[in-house]
């Protein structure tokens, strides 16, 4: 869990003088944003660590009123150990109220680091890219020194032990995830469909499709998704014709159950800003909630995400400015971080699955 954190550390660490100014300017923009990244990260570690040691201590105080000493030693044990070392054990616990515990732990904590490792590798290839363009322009004005100096940059990157853990656990990641074949995925987006209905009497050409890499965003252009959100990992969104991208929506969709609705508007192309600050910090005021991380699709743009927990009915949205909107839906008990603290019965049994917000 703390190994990304670390080596992020000693890139920050490592960003030196260099001679040429435009050059320490993308180093440190580049930095930066890895600095942003480790912050967000350590957050995330520290709030599992606290859900874990809040599950332990909820178990321990329930076996000690059933007076098992044994097992309320075991308990005691784990919870000093872990509260030391902030990390699981290289063997799981025999106590299943124990083991099960360590289990939603490391699966989560599996997620986290999946989570950062694609981080790495998006931002260092757009760093390289940056860089690249650079190295040509310093060719062209004859700034050989320079660009040489610019091409060792991008030679570092991509040998960087930062960059070479990330895609060697995206590697080992790809190599055991089961592929979805085309049946799995056409009766996932039937099931969503129930929840999800498309009306059809006012709307045509509107389609469901799960927010992944690579999807196409419009149903009538070849635009596609290439980043998003951590925790819009399961969310679904729906896809429409990219002339009707600034249309608000006004009762042409309608969830059958609560659920989290997730809008991602487009306020910059270029140098044209389609929403200011102040109509965000309306958004807010109406109950929507900022999503960290990054939102880009093929044909550029600057997006933010935003985020609000919505009731069963028809879906409406507007924003003044009319920039592109993206609209995605996901289950509230769909998030992506696991909630540890859950009601254990004298059993060791867990009678609730329950999740929480990133």
């Amino acid at each position: 869990m703390k190994r990304f954190i670390a080596i992020i550390g000693l890139v920050s660490l490592s960003v030196g003088i260099v001679s040429a100014k435009d050059l320490q300017t993308y180093r440190d923009t580049y930095t930066k944003s890895l600095e942003t990244m480790a912050l967000s990260h350590g957050k995330k570690v520290g709030k599992l660590n606290k859900q874990y040691s809040k599950s332990l201590n909820s178990v321990f105080f329930k076996v000690k009123k059933s007076d098992d000493a044994d097992k309320a030693e075991v308990i005691e044990a784990e919870l000093a150990r872990f509260n030391k070392e902030k990390a699981m054990p290289e063997n799981p616990s025999f106590l299943p109220e124990i083991k099960k515990l360590q289990t939603k732990y490391t699966k989560q904590e599996n997620i986290l680091e999946l989570g950062v490792a694609k981080k790495i590798i998006s931002l260092t290839t757009n760093y390289e890219i940056a860089l690249q363009k650079f190295q040509k322009s310093l060719v062209a004005n004859s700034k050989l020194d320079e660009a040489k100096e610019v091409q060792e940059e991008r030679k570092s990157l991509k040998e960087s032990e930062m960059y070479l853990q990330a895609i060697a656990l995206l590697k080992s990641t790809k190599k055991t995830k089961k592929p979805a074949t085309k049946k799995t995925k056409k009766v996932k987006i039937e099931e969503i469909e129930k929840e999800l209905e498309i009306i059809p009497k006012k709307v045509r050409g509107y389609s469901i499709s799960k927010v992944e890499e690579g999807q196409t965003v419009y149903s009538n252009s070849r635009i596609r998704l290439d980043d998003f959100p951590d925790e819009l990992e399961d969310a679904y969104l729906v896809i429409r014709a990219d002339k009707d991208a600034g249309d608000a929506l006004s009762g042409e969709v309608r969830v059958t159950k609560k659920c989290t609705m997730y809008v991602a508007l487009m306020w910059k192309y270029g140098r044209k800003i389609k929403l200011k600050e102040s109509q965000f910090k309306l958004l807010e005021r109406k109950g929507w909630e900022l999503v960290d991380g990054g939102f880009s699709i093929s044909s550029g743009g600057y997006w933010k995400v935003l985020k609000k927990e919505i009731p069963a009915g028809s879906v409406r949205f507007n924003s003044s400015g009319r920039p592109d909107i993206i609209v995605m839906f996901k289950e509230i008990n769909k998030d992506e971080e696991v909630d540890l603290d859950e009601e254990i019965d004298q059993d060791g049994e867990i009678d609730k699955h329950e999740e929480v917000d990133d």
